[in-house]
């Protein structure tokens, strides 16, 4: 490795969905002085998230450097291609990032690292003489879910377990008062990354808040989450005044946030107008499923869900959407990933049942229903402002695991779940507070080893822990696709090196963790 002058420390703190957008006024009114300070030190950017732009890609993509077409993590649930869903019953998770992460390498190359909260490390695994704490999604447990185990003692008590509303039947299911859950999260985890600064000595130290995210979800452009940043800018004086002064500093996002969309699209009704989709006569599929809901209150029908085991909680999903109305001769379907964000899958004969484009045929029928969908428009203009064919977003041998198009909608509008005939496009119900993601988030650096620059370049996610591992001299694997960004950093980087991560064993997971995790997710709108 190339000898580089090293910090006593280099400290990566994420901001889960923040946005210039957000952050900006509250810099030029002097909100946030802790990250101005960094702003007047270093360097400012913009961050261009993953497609689509949602926690588990963007994150595993800083964990590993490496995009979803090698970790095959595209969302919170596992693709399944064969399935009329698209979706597996299996959760992504720590599994997918084990033996992967420049957290791992690091630890590996005789840094001490700490990674804490960071997302998508639940289960926890260890790191070589280092810390880590699993972070959202992750069940509530009383214990802190960190290895080394010894680390549970000296963090202490950690969590009485979910916080229920008084009403069973109340449709959040969760969290009452969604500020106090949140600022009670991400205390503990800043408590937990005071505790590491102060009693250890890692070169390399991670921690992520997610709160900025969950509030942006219920309070965009409203008085509390511009209070819930100052809060985040208070903790970031923290971390820095315990790192020290000769400490580094990287802040960035996953993704940013914007409003919450006004329409929904049903990209399957365009595709079934086009003659490329389709159904089974008879009802929509889901009449059976809803007369068993009826009558049954809410809060009794998500426990009871809740108990299914995730396959049949997926088959029930899959029932009410009406995948299961699919019929043989069906060209293309779509695979939902996020908000305005849609995946589109050719039926291939022997890739999925009943499919019915040959292999020969597979490019063809894809850039027809390109064509369908880019030529969408309503009274406002375009529906659809890009298609992507998978391999112009991915590359690596996962690929074949993911949807063959990818399709971005206006930001204004959500995919959509219908099929049957009717209006391609549905107006949504204004609600006050409700943003969705964006992916344009932040980036921002300062101390020894990166410049001072008013405005950089994008910087992508892939690219995040190749740069801060540049100030520490270590060179990232060959095989890493993000690289180092020499533009933000004073002294050239070290060239790759060949090299290999190896995997500590994991802590296994468990269905009724799993099923916590889906509450979770649901409360935020990520899952059904």
């Amino acid at each position: 490795m190339s000898s580089v002058s090293t910090p006593r420390r280099v400290l990566l703190v994420g901001w889960d969905g923040a946005t210039w957008d957000a952050l900006d006024p509250l810099l030029a009114a002097g909100r946030l002085p802790h990250l101005a300070d960094v702003l007047r030190r270093g360097w400012k950017a913009p961050l261009l998230s993953t497609i689509p732009a949602v926690t588990p890609a963007a994150w595993t993509a800083m964990a590993t450097g490496l995009d979803p077409g090698v970790t095959g993590v595209l969302g919170f649930r596992h693709l399944d291609l064969g399935r009329p869903s698209g979706y597996s019953p299996r959760l992504a998770g720590s599994d997918d990032l084990r033996g992967r992460t420049l957290f791992e390498y690091a630890a590996q190359q005789g840094l001490g690292v700490a990674a804490l909260a960071f997302p998508m490390t639940w289960p926890p695994f260890p790191l070589e003489a280092g810390v880590l704490l699993s972070g959202w999604p992750r069940p509530e447990t009383p214990r802190a879910p960190v290895l080394p185990e010894a680390m549970q003692e000296e963090l202490g008590t950690w969590s009485r377990g979910p916080a229920r509303p008084a009403d069973p039947d109340r449709a959040d299911d969760g969290e009452s008062d969604p500020i106090r859950a949140a600022t009670e999260r991400d205390s503990r985890t800043h408590r937990a990354a005071l505790h590491v600064l102060r009693t250890r000595a890692d070169a390399l130290v991670a921690v992520v808040y997610q709160g900025t995210d969950h509030l942006a979800h219920r309070f965009w452009g409203l008085p509390e989450l511009d209070a819930y940043l100052e809060q985040a800018d208070r903790w970031l004086g923290e971390l820095l005044a315990c790192a020290g002064p000769d400490c580094s500093v990287l802040v960035v996002s996953d993704h940013g946030f914007g409003a919450g969309p006004q329409r929904r699209v049903h990209l399957g009704r365009a595709l079934a107008d086009a003659g490329l989709l389709r159904l089974r006569s008879g009802g929509s599929g889901g009449e059976a499923i809803q007369a068993a809901r009826a009558g049954v209150s809410t809060g009794l029908r998500k426990r009871i869900r809740d108990r299914l085991p995730g396959a049949l909680r997926t088959w029930a999903w899959e029932r009410s959407h009406g995948f299961h109305r699919l019929a043989p001769g069906a060209t293309v379907v779509r695979v939902p990933l996020y908000g305005p964000w849609d995946g589109l899958v050719v039926q291939v004969r022997g890739r999925q049942r009943g499919g019915s484009v040959s292999p020969e045929g597979w490019d063809a029928a894809r850039q027809e229903a390109a064509r369908v969908v880019g030529a969408l428009r309503d009274e406002h203009g375009p529906l659809v402002t890009a298609v992507w064919r998978r391999e112009e977003l991915w590359r690596g041998p996962r690929l074949q695991d993911l949807p063959d198009l990818v399709v971005q909608l206006r930001a204004d509008c959500e995919g959509g779940a219908k099929m049957d005939p009717g209006p391609l496009v549905d107006q949504m119900p204004a609600a006050a507070g409700a943003g969705s993601h964006r992916r344009e988030g932040i980036a921002a650096g300062a101390g020894p080893g990166f410049v001072t620059s008013p405005l950089a370049a994008a910087v992508h996610p892939v690219d995040v822990l190749p740069t801060i591992l540049a100030p520490l001299g270590l060179a990232v694997p060959e095989h890493i696709q993000g690289r180092a960004r020499r533009d933000l950093l004073e002294t050239p980087p070290p060239e790759p090196v060949p090299a290999r991560i190896a995997a500590g064993p994991g802590v296994p997971r468990s269905g009724g963790d799993d099923a916590a995790i889906e509450r979770s997710l649901r409360e935020l709108g990520y899952t059904s």
